[in-house]
């Protein structure tokens, strides 16, 4: 038996052929030089701009959530206001950072699955991270720079802190109990600054690792540890809020306001909405099914474990971060997929988690080639699909190193359709031409609030994504119209795509009074912004002159759409 199991373990740690490693890591190495520069050439999606004007609001002497609404809690402003203070306000520093927490994460998460004396573990750590990073490069703008996978970091912090300290416990050379558990407290809550879901996945790591503390006074211990160092960042969270000024406003917005934000949300929970959301991360979403069948096993394991029957050898510091990571893995996507929103880029995290509960398989001699197989035929379905290996794409590094991330740069790499910049930059242009001040211009529509940073500009109420805003907190709308019947506004910004009309009414011909499509919906008429006249238009986006009464605000999604059916 002895015999047998060095056998397996000398086939099971052999490295990977020369050929193959030196492989991969052209392959990798060409991903990055080529991919790298292109990212960070990307434009910023909307929230995160969101969060930049909120940070430079406070800079500015501002108020959180006083002057602007805000729902969800401050660690993504706090977080905006720490790279913004170190790196400046460029696009390409806040991709860099985004890129940097990245590649932190990738390093905890080979720390927590791979041993140290694992003479695979370099390579397995480079396959692992090619994979990750060729997954998250290929998404859209609207999946980077997220709060959801910053969220990832400091948890897997806190689980790699966790297995140490279980492992340390197993070999009888554990630290003070307090300083293992207070830190990872601390990291479990500023996580939670972040984003409170964190809480479910918490909870996921903490109840596995409970099997090994064998004393029930010691998972008393280990829970109370975990509290204080919460509590701490907790506090800290609070002092900042505090010299903010912001205490008030933030329990108003979340007692008040966010009600409303929670039930708008639970409405969106539909069976179809969550397969339009397998269906935009194909092929990736099938790494799902393999992490919850080798989850399964895991945990069958783990009864074993438990019951005290005899199972094969694994180091502890190997068993244990298996372990734990699933547990992340199966808390992380109860919270994703039953608490948030169905947007693609809270599934992101998981997926990476995901890829990770995958690359902790340790193929036996007789399965080592099914296993090259399975990932073979899985990299022939994602080479093709990936936006990374295109080679319109590609063309444009040269652009992308010689003028970074400019409007015309951003047009030909985007691969979120909003903001449109090849229609978007007159519209700039013509807001300079008008020698716009600070509070001259209101953005009506959410993915557009890029105006106010490529202008400079200040929005001109607390209600920055008027539309959005006015659609989830619908018995505010008095509130808003109020704003906007007080702001100094001269001009206004909108679209027109996602405000209902098709692509080839807005590509069709128009009413050169109005500037309008020819079958605009007369109803609209009543509606702000369109109660206000158009002086400008390129493709999908209206600029409009205040010069009426607001009008009435509009509280459904796709309006335009909605009135040119009722107008039938």
């Amino acid at each position: 038996m002895a015999e047998a199991s060095s056998i397996r373990s000398n086939v099971t740690d052999r490295p990977l052929p020369v050929w193959l490693t030196r492989g991969l890591w052209i392959f990798s190495s060409c991903v990055l030089l080529l991919n790298v520069p292109i990212f960070l050439c990307q434009h910023l999606t909307a929230d995160t701009v969101m969060y930049d004007l909120q940070a430079w609001s406070v800079v500015t002497g501002g108020v959180l959530y006083r002057d602007i609404i805000e729902p969800n809690l401050p660690g993504a402003v706090g977080i905006h206001l720490a790279v913004r203070s170190i790196a400046g306000w460029s696009s390409v520093a806040m991709r860099a950072f985004d890129l940097l927490v990245l590649l932190v994460s990738l390093s905890f998460l080979s720390q927590l699955v791979f041993r140290k004396d694992q003479l695979q573990r370099f390579q397995k750590t480079v396959l692992l991270s090619f994979v990750v990073l060729f997954f998250y490069l290929g998404q859209s703008e609207w999946c980077h720079c997220q709060r959801d996978t910053w969220l990832l970091c400091p948890s897997l912090l806190a689980t790699l802190i966790r297995r140490n300290r279980l492992v340390q416990q197993a070999s009888g050379t554990a630290p003070t109990w307090y300083q293992s558990t207070v830190l990872e407290g601390f990291a479990w809550g500023f996580a939670f600054w972040i984003k409170p879901h964190v809480v479910v996945p918490a909870l996921g790591v903490i109840l596995i690792s409970w099997f090994e503390l064998r004393k029930p006074m010691e998972a008393v211990r280990d829970l109370i540890g975990v509290v204080i160092g919460g509590a701490i960042a907790g506090a800290i969270g609070i002092g900042l809020l505090m010299l903010n000024g912001a205490w008030e406003p933030f329990w108003v917005m979340q007692l008040e306001w966010n009600p409303e934000y929670v039930k708008i949300g639970r409405q969106n929970f539909t069976f179809e909405r969550f397969l339009n959301l397998w269906g935009r991360l194909l092929p990736w979403a099938w790494i799902h099914v393999g992490a919850a069948i080798i989850s399964v096993g895991v945990l069958r394991q783990r009864r074993i474990e438990v019951s005290g029957k005899a199972i094969e050898s694994v180091p502890a510091q190997q068993r244990l971060g298996r372990q734990l990571l699933v547990g992340l893995y199966l808390g992380w996507m109860a919270q994703a997929l039953l608490l948030q929103h169905p947007f693609t880029y809270v599934q992101v995290p998981g997926i990476i988690l995901a890829i990770a509960v995958v690359a902790t398989i340790e193929w036996s001699p007789r399965f080592v080639f099914a296993g090259r197989f399975v990932f073979v035929v899985f990299a022939s379905a994602v080479l093709p699909a990936s936006p990374l290996t295109s080679f319109t794409r590609i063309r444009q590094v040269g652009n992308c190193l010689r003028d970074g991330s400019t409007l015309a740069v951003r047009s030909k790499i985007q691969q979120q359709s909003y903001p449109d910049w090849k229609e978007m930059q007159p519209v700039l242009e013509y807001l300079r031409s008008q020698k716009v001040q600070r509070e001259d211009v209101t953005v009506y529509t959410g993915t557009l609030i890029h105006v106010y940073q490529e202008l400079d500009l200040k929005p001109t109420t607390r209600y920055v994504y008027v539309d959005v805003l006015a659609r989830i907190f619908k018995g505010r709308s008095g509130e808003i119209y109020d704003a906007l019947t007080q702001a100094k506004h001269r001009f206004v910004v909108s679209g027109l795509l996602e405000a209902g009309v098709s692509r080839e009414d807005v590509d069709g011909e128009y009413d050169p009074q109005t500037l309008l499509p020819i079958n605009f919906p007369h109803s609209a008429f009543k509606e702000f912004p369109y109660t206000q006249p158009v002086v400008f238009r390129s493709g999908q986006y209206l600029v409009h002159r205040v010069e009426n009464p607001i009008g009435e605000i509009c509280t459904e999604y796709f309006p335009l759409a909605q009135s040119e059916h009722n107008d039938e």
